[in-house]
């Protein structure tokens, strides 16, 4: 019966159950705790039924002719695939016949023919480890330990819950298949291989990349790379999804791959905004072997990226713990009251102007606040950076113009917008996450819209792709308003206040078609069909970024696509939404807790006295200097000798390894460098006075806010070694030390309700709430077989989301535009650097002593007319480009339409994948990998 059009009842197997419509028989029998064999299937991947393991009957009532008479009698209709049965009210399923079994048991002996089945059939398994001798003597791919999925197979689940283990036969017919072991990361062993297609479908339903296909070797179907022979050459973005969802073991991570998990604990991943929730699984030493993406997480659904699931084994490095202080260049060890006590003495003689806290954003909510509330009531200083470059968001227009700034809607409502325009944002690597959603709307009809100088893979995909010439961004935004407003024509006034329409385009009225042209390389016609796409859409997300954006541009940056959002007047609907991007996992956070110079707590900009005193619940700040502070600020200061205090807090490895901070010139202005984080560098290690190390974020209870506002808890997975605190915890006892009574915590629980209690976004956020708010999995019975991440499903936290509320008829355009823009310094090449993931024309080198692969293509470098006529280049010429103490060679490609100053190059994903792979610092991953701009220096190879 049809519930409020809504609920449906079947029965499956005498049982009655409430579902949904639109689900398939096999989802409500799992939703429902009721177990059907199945093999392709996955959740989240549309149907497939090719490998009809999930069969099963449906009982109708049909008129039979019985003696002559027509008599109503109850049948059942020919097996079909239960994944592709759409329920309907009422309707009764058998899934456990004697007939329908049988058939099961014949699929699964076809496939067990051509897979290694020691582990069905060997009597001593329980008593085998991977390394012993097997007393069978059987080849190495039969062996049933030596399969990194033993024990986790969903074959062999399937298998013995089929009651097929005794009866399996000896023998299977063998591929002979070398294992492919020289991509980054993974193995890919094709002799184990079910041909279920799942990692197929994955890669292009959900993951939108069509990396690996199905190929035919010797008459038969299998899996294997698009192009090439490796991964590194077809596309792959390495986010391991196929892993995930592959049922055996012939898709598996390198690292701990024979490993077996002992137990599972959740957590939110700490490298990128997206903020996804994965389940890490620990072997029975306690060492966490691998990271399985949370498929029942609102955030991310099940998927991750390459950072999350092969970055996250820093967790299981060892690292300082110990306390120590430089004296002369000698490091001294120290217990921790002990450099308390020392460091609160060197704090009452610093003074607040010079001294500055650098924070890594990716420290918790609570580390964030404490910090913010320790600067400013402690040591009386507003000169608080986390934006560490400029590709950081800018935020002061957000929150003059909306009153917050964050994004105004979720991750997934993306994919339900009619046009996504991406600006300046490197999303596959940075915030690979976004590019789900981004990549189904379009499957959808959507449009993709992408401006950006740089070659990225969005540029790749996108229906259209704007590349401006570097500092005319703003123009280029500006002439599109303009043109927007001349489509509107009706209805202006409503959308302005203090200044008019026409006040606002003849401000803009030097920019005529040929001006725009000139200045941004843009034809009219390009920009004509943007503001078209925009004009016509009924709902736009927004998605930008400050990459390469100079400082002095960056106001009138935002201000334009705030001007932007308020023309086309679709993107504070319910599928549109602006989402600014910036750098660290937990950087919302930070400008929710208001750790940045321009901010206090709850979004509001930095003012008079009484504001700060009000909000940090404090007095006595008579000195207190409320002008901002930015990086280049901070440079400027720095050289010229006016920094002599520096806190380092959160993991620098996110900053830069150029920064300021490691110039040995500088180094002699700082009397006392601060190191509060988990796990200083060795290059920030060698230059700290004091350093005192923290917890992992693994280590510790905590909030993260994601780019999406969602407050999720994190708890202590991994236990502490020795007498190592959060940061919040450190600075508190620091303060307790120097008197001041408003650092009473016991624990981050306390930190969060003071927060609670002063931000207006969180006063309905608690530990308790959070805890509580959570989605409860129902699944069949421990001993029915379930891929890994159903098995990791149960009682999920979802977070919570602080309200974003606008006023949309509030939101008015207030001031001109800047129509101006930055031209490059003369007589410097600045290069344009690009990535994407396949180059046409790659070719595959395997080193023969560590059986790695690496990428062999041509670099093509393009030029102007003018700049190569001056460096006397022509065509196909090779150059050396060098910059930043890195070399590389390309050919030269001469575009008489590009930007003179300007030379692009675009690089392979797999080699950056690669680099990150052989780095051996603490946490690689962090390092964003950033596609700055760079002064070159070009000359021709002879």
């Amino acid at each position: 019966m049809v519930a409020n059009g809504q609920e449906i009842t079947i029965t499956i197997d005498g049982k009655n159950i409430t579902t949904s419509p639109g689900k398939t028989v096999l989802e409500a029998a799992l939703d429902s705790q009721i177990y059907i064999p199945y093999l392709c299937y996955h959740p989240g991947m549309k149907p497939f039924a090719a490998c009809r393991m999930c069969m099963v009957r449906e009982e109708v009532e049909m008129e039979v002719d019985q003696d002559g008479q027509k008599v109503k009698q109850k049948v059942l209709r020919p097996a079909t695939a239960s994944c592709a049965l759409p329920v309907r009210d009422g309707m009764v399923i058998k899934s456990n016949t004697e007939e329908i079994r049988e058939l099961q048991t014949d699929i699964m002996e076809m496939v067990i023919a051509e897979h290694p089945h020691g582990c069905l059939t060997c009597h001593r398994i329980d008593l085998c480890g991977p390394g012993d001798i097997c007393l069978r003597h059987v080849s190495v791919n039969d062996r049933c330990v030596t399969c990194p999925k033993n024990e986790r197979c969903e074959l062999k689940d399937t298998v013995r819950f089929l009651g097929m283990d005794i009866n399996s036969p000896l023998n299977y017919q063998t591929r002979n298949l070398p294992v492919e072991n020289g991509d980054p990361f993974y193995d890919r062993d094709y002799n184990l291989c079910i041909v279920c297609a799942r990692c197929v479908r994955v890669c292009e339903e959900v993951r939108g990349d069509n990396a690996i296909t199905f190929l035919e070797r010797a008459g038969q179907s299998l899996v294997g790379t698009s192009n090439g022979t490796s991964l590194m050459q077809s596309g792959c973005e390495f986010c391991g999804a196929c892993i995930d969802v592959c049922p055996v073991g012939a898709l598996v991570e390198r690292d701990n791959k024979w490993e077996k998990a002992t137990n599972v604990e959740k957590t939110i991943c700490n490298l990128c905004p997206a903020g996804c929730q994965l389940n890490f699984e620990f072997n029975q030493r306690n060492k966490m072997i691998r990271v399985i993406p949370e498929l029942n997480s609102p955030v991310n659904k099940g998927q991750g990226c390459f950072r999350g699931k092969f970055g996250s084994d820093y967790v299981n490095k060892k690292r300082n713990i110990t306390p120590k202080v430089q004296n002369n260049e000698i490091f001294t060890e120290i217990e921790l009251d002990k450099i308390i006590n020392d460091l609160s003495g060197r704090i009452e003689t610093m003074s607040p102007d010079q001294t500055v806290f650098l924070v890594a954003p990716n420290i918790s909510n609570e580390s964030a606040y404490v910090t913010q509330k320790f600067a400013r009531s402690v040591l009386k200083t507003n000169n608080i950076i986390t934006d560490t470059d400029i590709s950081s968001q800018y935020i002061e227009p957000l929150i003059n113009r909306l009153g917050f700034a964050a994004s105004t809607n979720t991750i997934w409502n993306i994919e339900k917008s009619d046009c996504i325009l991406v600006i300046n944002a490197n999303i596959t690597e940075e915030y690979n996450l976004l590019g789900l959603p981004i990549k189904s709307a379009q499957r959808n009809g959507s449009k993709l819209i992408t401006i950006d100088s740089r070659e990225t893979e969005t540029t790749s995909f996108s229906d259209k792709w704007i590349r401006p010439k570097p500092g005319s961004e703003t123009i280029l935004l500006q002439s599109i308003i303009k043109k927007m407003m001349t489509l509107k024509k009706t209805n202006l006034d409503e959308i302005f206040q203090e200044i008019t329409p026409l006040e606002y385009t003849e401000n803009l009225s030097n920019l005529s078609d040929e001006t725009i042209t000139q200045r941004t390389g843009i034809s009219s016609n390009d920009i004509d069909a943007i503001t078209s796409e925009l004009f016509n859409a009924k709902s736009i997300s927004l998605i930008y970024a400050s990459d390469n954006i100079l400082f002095p541009h960056l106001n009138s940056y935002v201000n334009n696509i705030i001007d932007l959002t308020i023309v086309s007047q679709n993107v504070f609907v319910e599928n549109g939404g602006i989402y600014p991007l910036s750098q660290g996992s937990n950087q919302q956070g930070i400008i929710d807790m208001g750790c940045r110079s321009e901010v206090l707590p709850g979004h509001q900009l930095v003012g008079n006295q009484e504001s700060v005193n009000k909000i940090l619940n404090t007095s006595g700040s008579d000195n207190f200097n409320t002008n901002p502070i930015d990086y280049n600020k901070f440079v400027d200061m720095h050289r010229n000798a006016l920094v002599k205090n520096i806190f380092i807090v959160g993991d620098i490895e996110s900053f830069s390894e150029n920064h300021i901070i490691f110039d040995e010139k500088l180094r002699n202005n700082i009397d006392n460098l601060i190191t509060i984080n988990p796990s200083p560098s060795e290059k920030l290690n060698q230059i700290s006075d004091y350093i005192i190390p923290t917890t992992l974020h693994t280590e510790e209870s905590g909030t993260f806010t994601n780019l999406e506002r969602r407050v999720q808890i994190s708890d202590a997975i991994i236990p502490t070694s020795g007498n190592v605190l959060p940061i919040w915890n450190v600075l508190s006892l620091i303060a307790s030390k120097l008197s001041n009574k408003t650092f009473n915590y016991n624990n981050s629980s306390d930190v969060m309700n003071e927060i609670s209690s002063q931000i207006t976004q969180y006063k309905s956020i608690s530990y308790a709430k959070l805890n509580s708010n959570a989605k409860v999995i129902l699944k069949p019975a421990e001993d029915n077989p379930l891929p890994t991440q159903l098995l990791h499903s149960d009682r999920i936290l979802i977070g919570l989301c602080w309200p974003a509320e606008i006023n949309v008829n509030e939101l008015k355009i207030t001031s001109l535009s800047n129509c101006e823009d930055i031209k490059n310094e003369n007589d410097i090449l600045k290069l344009i650097p690009g990535r994407v993931l396949s180059i046409e024309g790659t070719e595959i080198e395997t080193n023969p002593f560590t059986n790695k692969n690496k990428v062999i293509y041509e670099k093509i470098l393009t030029i102007s007319l003018d700049d190569a006529t001056n460096l006397s280049l022509s065509p196909g010429d090779r150059v050396n480009i060098s910059f930043n103490d890195v070399a590389t060679t390309a050919e030269i490609k001469i575009d008489p339409n590009w930007h003179n100053g300007f030379v692009s190059c675009t690089d392979l994903f797999a080699e950056y994948i690669s680099d990150l792979e052989e780095d051996k610092t603490f946490n690689p991953m962090l390092k964003p990998g950033k596609l700055h701009y760079q002064n070159v220096l070009i000359t021709k190879i002879n």
